[in-house]
Order: structure tokens, then sequence, then C-alpha cells
């Protein structure tokens, strides 16, 4: 579980990445705006999966 401080650190990774990797640049900027949403709305995020 993800809250809004640690998903504005993980936003600025994904900034690093979308100007290192240009092929992820669109899956990359797609979730960012997902984090943006959690952060405006003072939420948590949660990650599962394998």
């Amino acid at each position: 579980m993800f809250n809004s401080p640690q998903l504005l650190r993980v936003m600025g990774e994904i900034d690093l990445l979308m100007e290192r990797n240009f092929d992820a640049k669109g899956d990359a900027a797609e979730f960012k705006s997902i984090l943006d949403e959690v952060v405006r709305s003072r939420g948590y995020l949660w990650i599962s999966g394998d």
C-alpha cells in the first residue's frame, strides 16, 4: 500500500523513466495520471499481484 508522499516519489521515478525510455512513455504517462488522481484525492494505492 502506498500513501501520498510515497506516490509523489514514484511519480518522480516515472518522470525519469519517460525521459529515458520512449517506448514506455505512453504506459508510464497513463499510470502517472492514475497516481496523480490518488494523490489529489488524498487516498492510498494498493498494488497486488505476482
